[in-house]
C-alpha cells in the first residue's frame, strides 16, 4: 500500500528535526563537512582545530586514506600471487598450451582466482613472461583458435 504525501511529508520533518538536534553538536558539523567534502572528491583538511571528545558520544578513530597499489607500490596488479602460480604452471604443462588450458590447469594445482575470468586473468603474467623470454608463441592462433606456448627458459640453459 502506498504511502500517503502526509506521512512522507511527516517522515521528511523527522529526518530534518534529526539533522538539527546533531547540528547541534559541533563535533558531528566537522564530520558531517569532512563527509561531504569527500564525497565530492575534494580531500580538505577538516575547518578548524580538532574538537575534544564529547563524553557519552562515540567519536570513529580517523583513518588514513588508502593507497591505491598502482599509486604506492608501482604494481598495476593485486599482490595474490597469480604471477608466481602461472611461472611455476608453465614449467610443467604441457609443451603447448594456450591461455584458457594454463587457467584450468592452474586452477587444478588449487589456485583460487579472485578475477570473475581466469583465462583473462593469466594474460598479463604469460605477457611478462613472454617479454622475459621464459615462453614464446609456437603457434598464432586465428578465428576460433587460441595462440599456442611453450616453456623455453630450460632451451636455453641447456646452450
Amino acid at each position: 500500500m502506498a504511502q500517503s504525501i502526509e506521512d512522507l511529508i511527516d517522515a521528511e520533518i523527522q529526518q530534518l528535526n534529526e539533522f538539527k538536534r546533531m547540528a547541534k553538536n559541533p563535533r558531528m558539523v566537522a564530520l558531517m563537512r569532512e563527509l561531504v567534502t569527500r564525497s565530492n572528491g575534494v580531500n580538505a583538511a577538516p575547518a578548524g582545530p580538532p574538537q575534544p571528545p564529547t563524553p557519552g558520544v562515540y567519536t570513529p578513530p580517523r583513518i588514513a586514506p588508502h593507497k591505491i597499489g598502482g599509486a604506492a607500490t608501482g604494481r598495476k596488479t593485486a599482490p595474490n600471487g597469480l604471477s608466481k602460480a602461472v611461472a611455476e604452471a608453465v614449467k610443467t604443462i604441457k609443451p603447448h598450451f594456450s591461455n584458457s588450458e594454463l587457467a584450468e590447469y592452474v586452477l587444478g594445482q588449487g589456485f583460487h582466482f579472485v578475477s570473475k575470468s581466469p583465462r583473462v586473468a593469466v594474460m598479463a603474467p604469460m605477457e611478462k613472461l613472454l617479454k622475459a623470454k621464459v615462453i614464446r608463441m609456437s603457434r598464432r592462433g586465428n578465428g576460433t583458435q587460441p595462440h599456442l606456448y611453450e616453456y623455453i627458459r630450460d632451451k636455453q640453459e641447456e646452450n
